[in-house]
């Protein structure tokens, strides 16, 4: 099973990701996230295989992940 998290500010999005992630047996949505800074706060405990990551969100932007990852990993 692909562990999935998504990082969007935009919730019908989110929606509409997690809709399709539940429709496909192969994919299992473990979190989402609505500004990067939780986005850094969950990802260890979360463990996801992908990090579906908007660019800009609040608090902390899609860049600032990266790096903040990048520092961690």
């Amino acid at each position: 099973m692909i562990k999935i998290m998504v990082a969007d500010d935009d919730r019908a999005f989110c929606r509409k990701v997690s809709e399709m992630v539940g429709e496909d047996g192969e994919l299992k949505l473990v979190g989402v996230c609505h500004d990067g800074k939780a986005v850094l706060a969950q990802i260890d405990q979360l463990k996801p295989d992908i990090l579906l990551l908007d660019l800009v969100m609040p608090e902390l932007d899609g860049i600032g992940v990266l790096e903040g990852l990048n520092n961690t990993y």
